[in-house]
């Protein structure tokens, strides 16, 4: 069973792709981040569902604006696109 959610009122990060060199060069003081190995489908899926659940929890606050103010696909696997997606939200 898949489940898909969609939140066409919420405002999410564009997905960026990134090495993991660039990531360990942003700026990461005051945040928590999640990162989802092996991450299928479609990308904004997991940060909606994410963010929902987060939400959901009270874990987050609970207006239209995500959790996560950045959403990056990392490059670099030694398998290329054939290769597990790995998913980093900040």
């Amino acid at each position: 069973m898949t489940i898909a959610f969609h939140f066409n009122h919420l405002k999410t990060p564009d997905i960026k792709t990134i090495s993991f060199s660039e990531l360990r060069r942003l700026d990461r003081e005051n945040k928590f981040g999640i990162v989802v190995m092996g991450a299928g489908g479609e990308l904004i899926e997991w940060v909606n569902g994410l963010d929902k659940i987060l939400k959901d929890e009270g874990i987050a606050g609970d207006d239209d604006t995500s959790v996560f103010n950045f959403a990056a696909r990392f490059i670099g696997n030694r398998l290329g696109e054939q290769g597990r997606v790995d998913l980093v939200l900040l």
